[in-house]
C-alpha cells in the first residue's frame, strides 16, 4: 500500500480491506457459491471530521464508478 501511496505521491489516505473483513461487517461483500467472495464496488470520501461526505455503492461487483465521477466529487467537496 505504502508503494503505491508514493509511487502515485497521493496526499491523502488510502484504506484497504485485504482480507474483506470490513467489506462483511458493512455487507459489501458479494458471494457466490463455491467460490471466494469479492468486494463489492464502493467509494467514500470522509471529510475531516470523520463524516462521510459522498458515497457509492453499486450491488453489481462488474460496475464500477467512473474516476471523474470521483475527482469532481471530492473537488466540489473540499
Amino acid at each position: 500500500m505504502s508503494d503505491t501511496i508514493q509511487k502515485k505521491k497521493l496526499t491523502f489516505e488510502l484504506l484497504s480491506d485485504p482480507g474483506l473483513a470490513l467489506a462483511r461487517d458493512m455487507g459489501l461483500a458479494f458471494q457466490q457459491p463455491g467460490r471466494e467472495p469479492l468486494p463489492v464496488p464502493a467509494v467514500y470520501i470522509v471529510g475531516a471530521d470523520g463524516g462521510i461526505r459522498f458515497q457509492h455503492v453499486d450491488p453489481n461487483f462488474r460496475v464500477r464508478l467512473d474516476n471523474k465521477v470521483i475527482l469532481t466529487a471530492a473537488k466540489t467537496l473540499r
